[in-house]
């Protein structure tokens, strides 16, 4: 589960190295680790398997372009382009299959991919110039949005080895976020021609349904949906499940942004305020921001701005600014109970029943 594309334009601006807790580290301190970089000074992750592997997106050598990147224990792998500038990784699931997309040649555009075991495969779009993806599931269906012309972009669910339009809500443009392994896709969409007020959307075997007026960002197994709305008081977290939507609220009153959930129910994002950006979980009804974490040696001088993505063992991918460096840093933070859940590599699924996260299939 992974980030929001509400990031996207920091990424193009601002990096990371391997840093590893201390050995006297205590079992009961969340352990932080800094992830590397393809050579640049800005690095950010934004999807997260049950593996702890990482997808994402660094700036190479020089600093003046950057790719997409898959990190898996202990080495980050540069997944590239297609001919063209830049590429950035979003989604990835329990197979290691990454979900993104990547410039061509003479950067003319970009194209969602597919990347898998060293290759890399275009998935086209809806008869448009551009399309983009921003989620996988365990199925390897994709989505994302498209071109359908040379204005309009449509959500679009990729399978079977095509891309399908799902349509909108009315309105002239549709964006899809997330699908989870049942196959449920969420995003926005406008609602007619003359309106630029946007509405969630959850869709499934051929139907949008509208969720109301906020934005979706993340969709889990259980069916429950987060996002983001405007409200009198500012931007507010909120959640979708079984036909009622529910204000979590804020990170301290900041205007606050959820980027994704995992099966716990917990959600991670940040909040925006006067002092800047702040990485945040959400879990058993609060908000808890996640530099009150990090050991001290640490919080001298990095600070969490986002969490983009949380998977089931309560791992967290964020990105961090380090003072002393100078430079944005992927971290992946693991929490004391992330033992709670022991499952199969490679297979997303749980080999006992002890974790609170695991869906039974």
């Amino acid at each position: 589960m992974h980030a929001s594309p509400r990031a996207i334009s920091a990424c193009l601006v601002a990096a990371a190295l391997a840093v590893s807790i201390p050995a006297q580290a205590s079992d009961s301190e969340w352990k932080v680790r800094d992830l590397g970089s393809l050579g640049g000074f800005f690095t950010v992750p934004f999807g997260l398997n049950d593996d702890g592997q990482v997808v994402g997106f660094s700036f190479v050598e020089g600093n003046a372009v950057g790719h997409a990147y898959l990190w898996d224990s202990g080495e980050m792998t540069e997944i590239g382009t297609f001919g063209g500038s830049n590429s950035i990784g979003w989604a990835i699931n329990s197979l290691g299959a990454v979900a993104g997309y990547a410039h061509v040649r003479n950067d003319r555009t970009v194209i969602a991919f597919v990347y898998q075991d060293g290759r890399k495969v275009r998935l086209g779009t809806l008869g448009g110039p551009f399309s983009a993806a921003y989620g996988i599931n365990d199925k390897g269906e994709v989505v994302g949005d498209s071109l359908i012309d040379r204005e309009h972009t449509h959500a679009f669910l990729f399978r079977d080895g095509g891309m399908e339009d799902i349509g909108t809500l009315g309105g002239p443009n549709s964006a899809a976020r997330d699908i989870n392994n049942k196959g449920q896709v969420v995003g926005f969409s406008t609602l007619d021609d003359d309106s630029t007020a946007v509405h969630a959307f959850l869709y499934r075997n051929g139907r949008m349904r509208d969720l109301g007026a906020f934005n979706a960002t993340s969709i889990n197994d259980r069916s429950v949906v987060v996002g983001w709305g405007s409200t009198p008081e500012g931007n507010h977290v909120f959640q979708y499940r079984a036909g009622k939507l529910r204000d979590l609220g804020t990170l301290a009153g900041a205007d606050t942004y959820p980027n994704a959930i995992n099966n716990c129910g917990e959600v991670v994002g940040e909040g925006v305020a006067g002092t800047g950006l702040h990485a945040f979980v959400h879990y058993k009804g609060e908000f808890l921001d996640l530099n009150t974490v990090l050991p001290a040696w640490l919080a001298q001088h990095v600070e969490l701005e986002t969490a983009s993505a949380i998977n089931d063992r309560g791992q967290i991918a964020a990105r961090g600014f380090n003072s002393k460096k100078g430079e944005w840093r992927s971290y992946l933070l693991t929490p004391p109970a992330a033992s709670r859940c022991t499952h199969d590599r490679g297979h997303g699924k749980h080999s006992d029943n002890l974790c609170p996260c695991s869906i039974t299939p």
